[in-house]
């Protein structure tokens, strides 16, 4: 017994037929021979993305307007603060760094010895002054004839003035140097150097090589190497003598870095005496005396 046939009508119709239908036209035949093609396979559909929800947009705008609220706004006044705290900041930072440039930091060891012993020295001389300022003090107020001792005071001070200034000669205990240098070895700096030293170390006269040193004294050297004082030239080697008290002044020229030790390292000598009296006969004229 043959199977039956499925009726033309029932069997599947193919892209051309179901066009042909569509147009009233006369089906093709559906056999794949005749047809020439056969229906591609549907491609799967992919799953596409979530639909956005209707209050999608409302929840981007909030985000939004939440985020540009968070945001820095600056004015001008904000701005103009920021560049003048950044310009103050630069100023301190330099301010330090020149600061600490310039410091005891880039001081040697010797260097630091030498102005510690100046700092010393200067601090006895200034307790000495205030202990006679005080024994000043109570001797007026203590003396039956406070006329007459204001009288000596001010002859103390008169005389001291004269030392000072170089117009009296002095004497008194203190030091005698002697500095032996081959021209070139000692310079006029050098001899700066010897004057601050004794006079930190309280040196109440200064004669070099027989030139009073007073506040006008100056030091040049010369194109051959030697030195002269005021415009005077001065022979080698140099006496320089210094009334004060001996042991301070002494210890003052020695402190490593001054000016004993530059005159050793340059290949010259210097000798200190301790002197219980010493007399500076030179003098500087007065002023207006002619």
């Amino acid at each position: 017994m043959s199977a039956q046939q499925p009726h033309p009508e029932d069997r599947p119709l193919t892209r051309r037929q179901a066009l042909a239908r569509e147009q009233g036209t006369p089906l093709p035949d559906s056999s794949p021979e005749a047809d020439g093609e056969q229906d591609a396979p549907s491609a799967p559909r992919l799953p596409g993305p979530n639909p956005e929800p209707e209050d999608a947009g409302t929840r981007r705008d909030v985000v939004g307007r939440l985020a540009s609220a968070l945001k820095f706004r600056a004015n001008r006044s904000q701005l103009l603060a920021g560049v003048l705290c950044a310009l103050l900041g630069f100023a301190f930072v330099a301010q330090l760094q020149q600061t600490e440039d310039a410091g005891f930091s880039q001081l040697s060891e010797p260097e630091l010895i030498r102005i510690l012993g100046d700092v010393d020295s200067r601090n006895q001389r200034l307790e000495q002054e205030s202990a006679s300022l005080r024994r000043d003090e109570d001797e007026l107020r203590s003396s039956t004839n406070q006329q007459e001792a204001a009288q000596k005071q001010a002859e103390e001070r008169a005389r001291s003035m004269q030392i000072i200034t170089g117009t009296v000669p002095v004497t008194g205990p203190g030091i005698d140097v002697t500095i032996t240098a081959q021209p070139g070895q000692l310079s006029a700096s050098n001899l700066v150097t010897l004057v601050q030293e004794l006079r930190d170390a309280g040196a109440e006269a200064i004669e070099i090589s027989g030139h009073r040193v007073v506040v006008s004294t100056y030091f040049t050297d010369t194109p051959t190497g030697g030195l002269e004082i005021d415009g005077e030239p001065v022979d080698l080697p140099i006496r320089i003598l210094a009334i004060g008290q001996p042991d301070t002044m002494d210890t003052a020229l020695r402190i490593p870095g001054g000016i004993y030790d530059t005159v050793e390292k340059r290949g010259g000598a210097m000798t200190i005496n301790q002197e219980t009296s010493l007399d500076i006969d030179s003098t500087v004229p007065q002023l207006g005396s002619g």
